[in-house]
């Protein structure tokens, strides 16, 4: 980046910043990422991030135009979405959602049918395509439309979303007037501070263009704390991608897609097998102890009052 071009922190706004990983495209230079760290709030972030909204970076969803759900919603998320949902009935009152960054909308659709005032917002053109082909309640629009209600939310959930957005402090600040007093936010976003990332260095799939920050447990913590009154319920790290480290001991090139089906597969073994769902919970347990998790996952609460 030329020296002439200021580079400064998404979060804090702050000038002064370090990189502290490049990930070389070897093929297409420009195609080179740096990542930063502020020196000022810690956060790390995309050297040159871009203030606006690139749909060039989603058209991957337009592969999925025409799948059936049975193709594209995996049941194993909808078991995963079950428990959570469980835990954040007993918080709220209501059953009013609103999902930031649906993708291709299966969080909405389990939300549907399990019985809530459901709405979904999406910006990239071809996910809208897929949820409009199963007539989910999805808008075209983003969290700081006007459309959208003060304290008319009781649960805004945001799953790997926060990271590929290049305004979070006002993402949160926003979300918070969003909800009603006693509201609930939960978010997952990967963790910078991974065994995963630790291993892979710039082999770590989740570097790519897409992702404009990059998470720790202190820094979603420390921004919350700095920018919003959210009581924090829970906040733990969980899982590694055992798929991505062997491909790495084994010396292949990382394939972002081939890492989640192997993935996926392995969550389909462990989830087959008593002796190995213990054996994850142990795992889990250490990793979130450890702050080692590849997924920061975040439940946190709007006061009734302040």
């Amino acid at each position: 980046m030329p020296s002439s071009v200021l580079v400064y922190c998404p979060l804090c706004k702050s000038s002064h910043s370090e990189v502290v990983l490049r990930k070389i495209a070897a093929i297409v230079p420009k195609q080179s990422i740096a990542l930063r760290c502020c020196l000022e709030c810690g956060a790390i972030f995309l050297e040159d991030w871009d203030e606006k909204f690139l749909p060039e970076l989603y058209d991957y969803y337009a592969e999925r135009v025409g799948l059936e759900k049975d193709r594209l919603y995996h049941p194993l998320n909808d078991a995963r979405y079950a428990e959570l949902v469980d835990e954040i009935e007993r918080l709220v009152l209501g059953r009013r959602i609103l999902d930031v960054g649906c993708g291709q909308g299966q969080f909405v659709d389990f939300m549907v049918r399990r019985g809530w005032e459901t709405l979904g917002v999406e910006l990239s053109e071809s996910a809208m395509t897929v949820c409009k082909q199963f007539a989910l309640p999805v808008k075209k629009i983003d969290v700081f439309d006007s459309t959208l209600i003060k304290e008319s939310f009781d649960l805004i959930t945001l799953f790997e979303v926060i990271e590929h957005v290049p305004t979070p402090k006002q993402m949160v600040e926003q979300i918070e007037q969003l909800l009603k007093p006693g509201g609930v936010l939960y978010l997952t976003t990967p963790n910078f501070n991974s065994i995963d990332r630790r291993v892979l260095g710039a082999s770590w799939h989740v570097v790519h263009r897409e992702h404009i920050m990059y998470f720790t447990p202190n820094t979603l913590k420390n921004m919350l704390r700095r920018y919003t009154h959210f009581e924090v319920l829970r906040l733990h790290t969980q899982n590694l991608s055992i798929a991505a480290i062997r491909e790495k001991i084994k010396g292949r090139l990382l394939n972002p897609s081939g890492v989640r089906e192997g993935d996926q597969m392995l969550r389909q073994t462990i989830e087959s097998s008593p002796a190995m769902r213990l054996l994850k919970l142990g795992t889990n347990s250490m990793l979130n102890i450890l702050g080692w998790g590849s997924t920061i996952t975040l439940l946190c609460r709007k006061p009734m009052q302040r």
